[in-house]
């Protein structure tokens, strides 16, 4: 998959440095990149109490009143080949 790393290397190198540290990754970003370039609004997870200032995006389309949830998590997958899409997962799509 093509896209396939860029979905997965922030998560690994959150872990990685988690794992390495003991600290968060949130604090690290703020202990050794935020605070020692003096920028007090550089943050990997926004504060509670800042989250009112994000942008609200477009709103949720839904054609053919079809819930976005059911289109993206649960795979169209022929009714012969339905019994074989939950190998392997624990809990199976859209579980």
């Amino acid at each position: 998959m093509p896209g396939y790393h860029a979905v997965t290397f922030g998560s690994l190198v959150a872990e990685l440095t988690t794992r390495a540290t003991g600290s968060s990754f949130t604090d690290l970003v703020r202990a050794e990149i935020a605070e020692p370039l003096g920028i007090r609004e550089f943050w990997f997870q926004v504060p509670a109490e800042e989250r009112h200032r994000i942008a609200k995006s477009f709103p949720r389309i839904t054609p053919f009143g079809v819930p976005l949830g059911d289109r993206v998590l649960r795979p169209i997958v022929p009714a012969r080949a339905a019994k074989h899409r939950t190998r392997g997962m624990p809990e199976g799509p859209g579980a």
